[in-house]
Parts: structure tokens; sequence; C-alpha cells
């Protein structure tokens, strides 16, 4: 329902990279969602807690609103799964149990977090899944994108089912009213998975995935193989019941649990070792990402500005792209008397949106006629596109060689002489007949060994 962008906030003589959320074009005209991305920046402006990921403004561009939200240098929990599962790397189970509680912190904070007046928010996530937990290559385990999240006030006169149908309460997926024990659910199903290493709901069907949820029987975890596994097996079958009041009433409790299982057996794993973890098995990702970001940043120095325009089939490096916003935009927040805008006074950092792949335009090949693709036919291209590159690096690479040749000085070999033939021939025939002489010699000498 958004574009995700990589910009640039500026501030005085500062800047640093944020993301930038804001509704899809096509989209820009519904209220009701441009209403859900005022409240998701309103909400999450409120939380401050190291594993949530940090909301810096709320601002408005060409009449669309736009959030801006901290960077994570890192990789989402799907990402860390597909690369594992790609690389053949066994992700230990330090890490595993790390990243939920991690979650659970920023679930225990999101729920007990305080109002203006001293009482309780009440944020109910909705969304907790693997494309929202965020791992930094420093080590940090941040939970991010609040977007359909629900204060109690707004859960307590229900809501419609919006979210992931694999990581729903059966109350959530039956539309009933929601507490933080649903967030306690979705994070028992990421915690079953993380352990199973597969999908708890394995239908490919939304539908079906949502009949699954709405009944709320979770299966069995697969045998572990870990010491005192009958501890593990008793905290994600509680987080997994089906009646509310059965399970952790708090996300702190689950939490409590399972760091003591992780001190009474030896799972402890710091920060700065999660990211060293991070750092050995994908530093390669983190390079091409910090090269693509710097190519980004050298196009914004020389413009002209570079229009950004939807990217497919990248993966989750680029998630969504779009056409709303410009490098030489700078869009801006809202004046002082927009209502969902800074308060009077307070000066708004500027924002440079960067294309994904920015490329300057007085250094792009002419545009070519725009022609919609389908996925295939532009993965095909992309290939040709790639082939096309090599063959030209090889032609200019045998150019250069021929012109090396051409520019080097040939020696010929000097002329032989007369006197160097004879004797060549010469001593071909003393060496022939000096073998013929010791053959006859050895024959000789068997005739006579025979005839005695």
């Amino acid at each position: 329902m958004a574009d995700i962008y990589l910009a640039r906030q500026r501030s005085g003589h500062e800047s640093r990279l944020v993301v930038l959320k804001e509704v899809l074009a096509s989209l820009a005209q519904d209220e009701r969602l441009k209403q859900m991305l005022v409240e998701e920046a309103l909400l999450a402006r409120q939380l401050d807690h190291p594993n949530i990921a940090r909301v810096e403004l709320l601002g408005s561009h060409e009449g669309v609103p736009f959030i801006a939200m901290e960077y994570v240098e890192g990789l989402d929990l799907n990402q860390l799964l597909g690369g594992c599962a790609r690389r053949g790397i066994n992700l230990p189970m330090a890490v595993r149990l790390a990243v939920i509680v991690g979650v659970l912190h920023a679930l225990d904070y999101a729920h007990s977090a305080p109002d203006a007046r001293g009482g309780r928010l009440g944020i109910v996530h909705r969304d907790v899944s693997p494309s929202n937990i965020l791992l930094s290559f420093d080590g940090a385990i941040k939970l991010c994108d609040f977007g359909i999240a629900l204060a109690a006030s707004a859960a307590a006169d229900g809501a419609a089912v919006v979210g992931k149908a694999g990581y729903m309460s059966p109350e959530h997926a039956r539309g009933w009213k929601l507490d933080g024990r649903a967030d306690v659910f979705a994070a028992g199903i990421v915690c079953w998975e993380l352990l199973a290493g597969r999908r708890m709901y394995r239908e490919k069907d939304a539908a079906a995935r949502m009949a699954l949820a709405t009944r709320g029987i979770a299966p069995e975890l697969p045998r572990l193989s870990l010491p005192e596994e009958y501890r593990l097996r008793a905290i994600v079958e509680r987080a997994l019941q089906e009646d509310p009041a059965r399970r952790f009433q708090a996300a702190g409790e689950m939490r409590d649990a399972l760091k003591q299982y992780i001190v009474d057996n030896g799972y402890g794993l710091a920060a700065e070792q999660l990211g060293e973890w991070l750092r050995l098995h994908f530093e390669d990702e983190r390079i091409a990402r910090r090269r693509a970001r710097q190519r980004a940043l050298q196009a914004l120095e020389m413009g002209p500005a570079v229009v950004l325009t939807p990217v497919k089939g990248l993966g989750e490096v680029v998630r969504e792209s779009g056409t709303r916003l410009t490098a030489a935009a700078r869009a801006t927040a809202p004046a002082n008397d927009d209502a969902s805008g800074p308060p009077n006074g307070e000066m708004t950092p500027s924002i440079q949106a960067l294309a994904p792949l920015p490329i300057p335009q007085w250094l792009a090949p002419p545009a070519a006629p725009e022609v919609a693709l389908t996925p295939d036919e532009e993965v095909r291209e992309r290939l040709r596109r790639a082939v096309m590159d090599a063959r030209a690096t090889l032609r200019t690479s045998r150019l250069a060689v021929r012109l090396t040749a051409t520019h080097r000085r040939v020696v010929p070999p000097a002329p032989e002489s007369k006197l160097r033939r004879v004797g060549r021939v010469v001593a071909r025939g003393f060496f022939a007949t000096v073998a013929i002489l010791v053959l006859l010699a050895c024959l000789s000498v068997g005739a006579g060994t025979l005839f005695f």
C-alpha cells in the first residue's frame, strides 16, 4: 500500500540516511490509507525503545503524506532465512532465540508504553512477522512497521481484519477484540518457525491459511534434540494456546521464560556477537548495498535530478519503488498549520529521495519507449542486456590486444648460413653411420654365440 524509498535527511550541516514511506501513487486519493499512514506515524513517534525502529518525522509532498523512519543497515528475518537456505548456512540456535527475545522486548514496551496522560497506550502491532523483524549488521534487533497497529481504545471497538494470515491469532482472524496477547500468539508462531526451520502453516492459498488461523490449532513442534527441550516446548505451546487466557498474559512473561532457558543452557548471545556473525556470512551483501548507496549519493551531488521509477524483481534489496518523488524534490514536512506536522517553531529537516540504482541523466543512454513487460519478459531483458555488456567488454579487450600487438616491435629470426646447413647434414650422417655399425656388431656377436 506504500512506496518505500531510501532517502537522505539533512539538518544544517549534518545528514543521515532514513527510510521514506509514502502512499502509492495509485492510492494517493484514498483518504483512508492516508489516514492510516498518519496514525502509524503518530503512534510510532510515541515509542522510543532500542528494539523498535524509530520514526523520525511526519511530512507531506504534493498532498500525499509520508513518514521518515530510522534506516537499519542489515537484513529482515525473511532475507536472513532465505540467505541461509541459499548458502547452506545453519542458523545457530543462539541467534534464533536472540531474535525472539528482541521482538518480545519490543512488544512488551509497545503494550505497556505510557500515553501523554500517564495511562497506557496499549498498542497492538497486529503484524508481527519475519518481514517486520530487522537485524542490523551491528547486532541490533528491531521491530518495525506499525502501519496497522491499534491503540487499546481502537482495538476495544473492533477493527477490520488486516495482516498476514500466516501469523494471526485466532481472535484476530475471527475479527474479535484484540489486546497484547494477540501479538504474543504471533511471536509464538515466529518462534515455532525459527525452531522448526519451516513455515508453521504450509498452505500456499491465503484463504486456507486464514481458515487454519481461525481454528487456532498449532501443529506440534518437531523434535529438536536440544538440552532441556521440554522447557522450550512448553514455552512455545503456551504462547500458541487458542484461548488468550491460557497464554502468556504479557510479552514480558514469555521473554523472561526464554531468557531463563537461554541462561541455563548457555545460549547467551551479545549484540556484538550477532553483528559479527552477520558480517561474517553476509558481508558481500553489505558491501553491495553500500556501493549502490554510494553511487546514489554521487549521482545526487552531480545532478541533474534522477526520477525514481518502479523497479520490479529486485527481491528484498529494493522492496518497492515509485514515481512520486524525485531526487531534486527535497520534499519537506508540511507547513506548521498542518495538524500532522511538527509543532510551530520546529525546524523541519529536508529530505532527498535516492533512486535504488541512480544514473545521472546526462550519462544515461537515450530513453527507449516505455513498454509494459511481464516479470518473465523483464528477467529475459535483463539477461539479454547483461550478455550484450559482456560481449562489448570482450570486444574491447580483443581490440586492446590487437592494438598492443600492432605497436610491438617484431624481430624476424636471422637467416641460416650455408656452412651451418652443411655441418648439420654431416652430423646427422655421422650419427646414422655410428648407429648402423653398432647394430651390425651386436648382430655378429649374437651369431657367433649361437654358432659356438
